[in-house]
This record gives C-alpha cells, sequence and structure tokens, in this order.
C-alpha cells in the first residue's frame, strides 16, 4: 500500500483507490495495527483493509503531528 495524502484526501496509489475524499491529511504515520491519519487537523482515523475507522478526535483543530508508539498508541503534536 503506497499512500498520498493531500489536501483533497488520501489516495493509496497501488490500487488508484481513494480511501478519504474532501478531508485535508494532515499527517500519515504507520503502526502495528494499520496506517493512522491525522485528518484536517482534528480528527484521527485507522485504515483497517481499506475501511476507514474513526478512532478519536481533538477538541480543536490544531494538531500537526502524528506518531504511533510500539504498543499501538497514537501520540498528535
Amino acid at each position: 500500500m503506497l499512500l498520498v495524502g493531500t489536501r483533497q484526501g488520501l489516495v493509496d496509489l497501488d490500487t488508484g483507490d481513494a480511501l478519504v475524499e474532501g478531508h485535508t491529511v494532515t499527517a500519515l504515520a504507520p503502526g502495528p495495527k494499520g496506517w493512522l491519519a491525522l485528518l484536517d487537523r482534528q480528527v484521527l482515523v485507522r485504515l483497517e483493509d481499506e475501511e476507514v475507522v474513526t478512532v478519536d478526535q481533538l477538541p480543536t483543530g490544531d494538531g500537526q503531528s502524528l506518531g504511533v508508539l510500539a504498543d499501538g498508541t497514537a501520540v498528535v503534536g
């Protein structure tokens, strides 16, 4: 899976599938349970078998970076 995040969404270049549309991809990070993405500086999602699952949401849209610890915990800065 080769992912590209843009201001318009998230695309898997291997398949050409648009996984997320209409949202800005702020950050991407690989994790033990799949890729995580921060959308619109606020919404944290996980990609599970090409399905996008919302994990959490920040109270304000000020997230800028994303990291994933070895146990799968997401850290947003």
